[in-house]
């Protein structure tokens, strides 16, 4: 099964517009996920956040789940744990879409993760 979320996002602090657009590159970083039910009404369990991690580390971003390699914007740099959160650090290397992220139209990530074992809360 695929659950997918909306999470906010925020470019990185420090590096200016000018920089970003003239390298084509620009960082957004913010909280992958946490133990929380999120708006979807699911949640991962705090034992599977280590894994959850590790499966972020280097992962593609990608324009709606597109499977289309052209889709492909960027990619996870970072992935870490903070307590009960993942925190995430992605590069984002799109024209058009840096632009947008600098401009602040563009401020959430969708997060997809699947899972053979999902249980109902109720």
């Amino acid at each position: 099964m695929q659950l997918r979320y909306f999470v906010p996002f925020k470019a990185q602090e420090g590096v200016s517009a000018e920089y970003a657009l003239k390298e084509k590159l620009v960082n957004i970083e913010g909280v992958a996920i946490d133990t929380s039910v999120n708006a979807n009404k699911w949640q991962v369990p705090e034992e599977d956040l280590d894994f959850f991690v590790e499966s972020l580390r280097n992962a593609q971003l990608r324009v709606d789940h597109a499977e289309s390699a052209l889709m492909v914007i960027g990619k996870v740099a970072e992935a870490k744990r903070d307590g009960s959160r993942v925190l995430f650090r992605a590069e984002v290397g799109e024209d058009k879409l840096i632009e947008k992220i600098l401009r602040g139209y563009v401020s959430y990530v969708s997060a997809q993760v699947d899972s053979d074992d999902v249980e109902c809360s109720k």
